[in-house]
């Protein structure tokens, strides 16, 4: 057993005793302002489970709320004993609930159109048996300067989430390659989540509900990823009446449609495209042309069948680069899937079949041989299904997780050429199928103030034909109303990409991935809603590692390489997709502390997130270097948001300040007895870039009509265009040449949303 586990189990037990002394006190010696604080709820349909915009929640003598697009509410300073709360909303009857004592979450499900029914309502208190996440929700997500009103973009301003050099792509979550977390919409996972260039996401955020981070090892439903989960939950279709919406930007241009189907049901439909290529492509050069673009779309559908929902959904995205008459790349994805959901008594459950295809191609145009093509294609297929059961000590869950592919890989055939034919093709085909099954349990202890999570989750990687066993355990403490500990421990397994299975011999570097997640926070909830978490994670990857090096220049790895030559490669691959970037295992070891401070009101928006970490590879037992910065690594990375409402408009500013990256730099030089000079390298990761320093505005004006919103916004990137260095050349005499990042980047929009948004 390792020091880090040894010492969770003796904090686990010295807490829950002090937990057991806390909830026997009775909550004696707590701050007087304890006694109020915020009550969240939602109201829901009873029977299509969509959220009730626009209803009223009058909670005892307070001021009255509205309940938003989502059916959220938030009652500030509820007292912490038990209240009542009035229920007004169309086409409903007024409704009449009580909540209890020291609960701070609820849900409402109305019934009854009109028919004088009383309302069923069930009261749920929130869930800390979770690992630490971050959540941010559509209206954050636009409100945060820098990001263009991009979801994923916006998760980079988030603890424990490392920033990528020029603003591309990739989301790097505790020091871990971006390919080592999994990003799902609804519960299927994303392949590509960027554009390229990163300059977008493939979902935009007129569609979104929340999103949410979790950093680590996740929930045991998760599987096949060890650096962390990223959810993107989309917003339900209103099918109360018809409406459209647009945004037109700088870089692309969207629109959207929602309303009713019919028979109870409502469907939403979005579609994006850039117009890049339409901009500069006349300006540039024919013969070396560079014209990217890209679409995507979004759709889904929500039906009431038989007691519960059925949702149908599909997304897709399609890039392509065009480069004058050398060739183009392009990447497409496309994903389809049927869920249904039903409540019955104390039961819920859900069955989600899905399928979708991936492409990659890349087309070089040869003088000799005419167009070469490279192409990889998987044809993906998965079943989820999940169950889960209240009881009243707390709840238990299960489900299972597949998944598989059809992988095809085409490549040039020189055979037919040599023999005066044209160039041929080879196209190879392979099969592979994952199973998962997973299962929890949540006791809830001294009326919640304990909360224990233990869970297990059994995978079956068929594409390296191994088994893997996951358990995780998290447990939170409530010590106060207003303070609660949290600590998790878990294992995860990563399988390698799919071109594992076009090696002609196996690569020991290609195996599963394995690590170990560890993680204490504290959660505090301040007077004036300000609430601050402070959380220490660790987490240590295992693997046979790479071959043995056995002279200098065997290790001139991507770590190796002079200047940030392996940083590029990890981003490239990123953005290229899995499909061409194999996985690599290394041994590996990241750990730090993840603090936040948030402060939100019908106006403000104060957001502080501070990371400290170290991460570190090691790639075999005779590495030369042993341990080494990973290239990767951001030792401080602090960021600053506000955003304030001032009628009409909204003013906003974030400051960053992020460690530089690590990279190899020259020593010196030799020279051969042919004049020809060779670079002596430092110690690998022994030189960092300068920091990142930057200032990013935001200004949205909006004007409100009974027809609709218009809002028009303005984000300035890097607004006091300080020259960042994002990347390092060295030459072999060791001159360094800094490749300087985005100057001041003013981007601007339109967005129009139809009444009731």
């Amino acid at each position: 057993m390792s020091p880090s586990s040894r010492l969770l189990r003796v904090l686990i037990a010295a807490l829950i005793a002090l937990t057991a002394v806390v909830a026997s006190g009775g909550g004696r010696g707590r701050p007087a302002w304890a006694d109020v604080g915020p009550l969240r709820g939602r109201v829901v349909d009873a029977v299509t489970r969509r959220p009730v915009a626009g209803a009223l929640v009058v909670a005892g003598n307070l001021d009255p709320v509205t309940t938003g697009a989502d059916g959220g509410f938030v009652v500030d300073d509820a007292p912490d004993g038990a209240i009542g709360l009035l229920v007004y909303a169309d086409a409903y009857p007024p409704a009449a609930v009580t909540v209890a004592a020291h609960q701070r979450w609820t849900r409402v499900e109305l019934t009854g159109q009109g028919d004088g029914e009383v309302i069923q309502v069930t009261g749920e208190a929130p869930d800390l048996a979770h690992p630490t996440s971050y959540t941010l929700d559509r209206d954050h997500v636009r409100a945060i300067p820098g990001t263009g009103n991009d979801v994923l973009r916006a998760a980079q301003t988030l603890p424990g989430v490392g920033r990528v050099a020029y603003g591309l792509g990739g989301l790097v979550l505790r020091g871990t390659n971006p390919f080592d977390s999994n990003v799902y919409l609804d519960g299927i996972e994303v392949p590509i989540a960027f554009h390229f260039g990163g300059l977008s996401s493939f979902y935009p955020s007129t569609l979104l509900d929340q999103l949410v981070v979790t950093p680590g090892v996740g929930d045991a439903r998760w599987g096949r990823g060890v650096g962390g989960v990223v959810e993107l939950r989309s917003r339900a279709p209103r099918g109360d009446r018809w409406r459209v919406g647009a945004e037109v930007g700088v870089l692309d241009a969207s629109t959207f449609t929602e309303g009713p189907t019919g028979r109870g049901g409502a469907i939403e439909v979005g579609v994006r495209r850039s117009y890049i290529d339409a901009i500069v492509g006349p300006l540039q050069d024919s013969a070396y042309r560079v014209m990217p673009r890209y679409y995507d779309g979004q759709l889904r559908w929500d039906l009431p069948v038989a007691g519960g929902t059925l949702t149908a959904q599909g997304f897709f995205s399609d890039d392509q680069i065009q480069i004058g008459e050398v060739g183009d790349f392009s990447q497409f994805f496309v994903r389809g899937s049927l869920r249904y959901q039903r409540r019955r008594g104390a039961t819920t459950w859900s069955v989600t079949p899905w399928g979708g295809r991936n492409a990659i191609g890349i087309k070089a145009q040869a003088d000799e041989v005419g167009t070469a093509p490279v192409r990889a294609a998987r044809d993906p297929y998965g079943l989820r299904a999940d169950v889960a059961r209240d009881a009243a000590w707390g709840d238990v869950a299960g489900g299972l997780d597949v998944q598989g592919a059809r992988v095809t890989g085409e490549t040039p055939d020189v055979a037919p050429l040599i023999e005066g034919d044209g160039l041929g093709v080879t196209r190879t085909y392979r099969w592979y199928a994952d199973v998962g099954l997973w299962t929890e349990a949540r006791w809830r202890i001294a009326d919640g103030k304990l909360t224990v999570k233990p869970a297990a989750r059994v995978d079956y990687l068929g594409i390296a034909d191994r088994w893997t066993f996951d358990p995780r355990l998290v447990v939170s403490h409530e010590l106060a109303p207003w303070f609660t500990l949290r600590e998790s421990l878990g294992v995860a397994h990563q399988p390698p990409g799919p071109l594992y299975l076009f090696a002609d011999e196996i690569d020991p570097r290609y195996a599963v991935q394995a690590a170990v997640h560890t993680s204490i926070g504290a959660h505090v909830r301040w007077p004036g809603e300000v609430r601050t978490s402070v959380t220490w994670f660790d987490a240590r990857f295992g693997g046979p590692g790479a071959p043995a090096a056995t002279s200098d220049d065997d290790r001139a790895s991507d770590e190796r390489s002079a200047g940030t030559e392996g940083w590029y490669a990890i981003v490239a691959s990123n953005l290229l997709g899995e499909e061409l970037s194999p996985t690599t295992t290394q041994r590996g070891h990241s750990a730090g502390v993840e603090a936040s401070l948030q402060k939100r009101t019908d106006r403000w928006m104060l957001w502080l997130a501070y990371t400290w970490s170290h991460a570190e590879r090691h790639a075999g037992a005779v590495r030369l270097d042993g341990w080494v910065p990973y290239v990767l690594d951001q030792t401080h990375n602090l960021g600053a948001t506000v955003s304030v409402a001032l009628g009409g408009w909204q003013l906003g500013a974030r400051a960053r300040y992020v460690t530089g990256l690590p990279y190899t730099p020259v020593v010196g030089s030799r020279v051969g007895v042919d004049g020809e000079i060779t670079p002596v390298l430092g110690a690998t990761g022994g030189a960092r870039l300068p920091a990142f320093v930057s200032l990013d505005l935001r200004v949205d004006r909006r004007w409100r009509h009974g027809w609709g919103t218009v809002s028009l916004f303005v984000d300035v990137q890097n607004a006091t265009n300080r020259a960042n260095p994002e990347g390092v050349g060295i030459d072999a005499d060791g001159t360094r040449h800094y490749q300087r990042g985005l100057p001041v980047l003013p981007t601007f929009g339109v967005t129009y949303a139809p009444p009731g948004s």
